[in-house]
């Protein structure tokens, strides 16, 4: 943990490539600009973190892939829990053990070769605990519901500096609260417990439509979802195509709208569907 005396509220962290790294995000026009980073490799450094910034009266964010955040921080500490990024998949009880750094790719591949897969997002490299705080609407919703749903436990440090495990017995407003809620109410998640899917494999991709094509999507799209079977999870999404490399030249810049689309049952009946 990162032990430096306690800088002025005017000072920043050296520049570099190191604080950059701690400090980017994915939103890029407004990153973080903290006095101070944590980079915690235990629990127990978090609970030192949010004990001492709340004895100071000290603003602070929690960081870990830098998906999630709202607002940016200006001074203040930045926890980053990157460093906590141990998963353990139990098989027999289909469960994953994620600490908070830990990102959806590392649950997805340690519980693959059981057969068995996480409520995760269309993007692997979104952090675990972020994703649960805000409830997860993903790639198996329709038939297995929100990814918080599968949450069995968390073990979170409040803004006081007390450790504590909520699940549905112990802590129940806690549990109740940081599954869906969790953004903002002053508790830092350090691991939790999520149930896994017998999912073995699903059938998928995106269809991209040309913005004159947009309005008879808008209109044919949500009668198609609302008819698919249970199996068969989508999404619609309105954007503009970046300007990045995995973007032909020619696409980047263009109105579309992308309709992503995620079947559990056979590729024949996916296809058809």
């Amino acid at each position: 943990m990162n032990r430096t005396p306690h800088p002025s509220p005017a000072s920043r962290p050296p520049p570099g490539p190191a604080t950059d790294e701690r400090c980017s995000g994915y939103q890029l026009a407004d990153p973080h600009r903290p006095g101070r980073i944590v980079s915690a490799t235990t629990p127990d450094d978090v609970r030192v973190a949010v004990t001492d910034t709340a004895a100071r009266g000290v603003p602070y964010a929690v960081q870990a892939s830098g998906h999630g955040r709202r607002r940016s921080l200006e001074g203040g500490v930045l926890i980053s829990t990157a460093a906590l990024d141990r998963v353990r998949v139990d098989p027999a009880a289909r469960t994953a053990t994620v600490q908070a750094g830990a990102t959806w790719r590392q649950v997805i591949d340690a519980a693959a070769p059981y057969g068995l897969a996480p409520p995760s997002g269309s993007a692997p490299g979104v952090g675990v605990a972020g994703y649960l705080l805000g409830g997860g609407l993903g790639l198996l919703a329709r038939e297995f519901g929100y990814a918080s749903d599968h949450v069995r436990w968390l073990e979170v440090v409040t803004l006081g500096g007390r450790a504590l495990r909520a699940t549905a017995d112990s802590e129940p407003e806690w549990f109740w609260a940081l599954r869906g809620g969790g953004h903002g109410l002053g508790a830092v998640v350090t691991e939790l417990e999520i149930g896994l899917m017998p999912v073995e494999r699903v059938w998928g991709g995106r269809l991209v439509f040309d913005a004159d094509r947009l309005p008879g999507l808008l209109d044919t799209y949500p009668a198609w979802a609302e008819t698919a079977p249970e199996g068969l999870t989508s999404s619609l999404a309105l954007m503009v195509l970046p300007d990045v490399p995995f973007v032909p030249e020619e696409l980047r810049g263009r109105h579309v709208g992308q309709v992503r689309i995620v079947w559990t049952g056979t590729p024949e009946e996916g296809e058809r569907l």
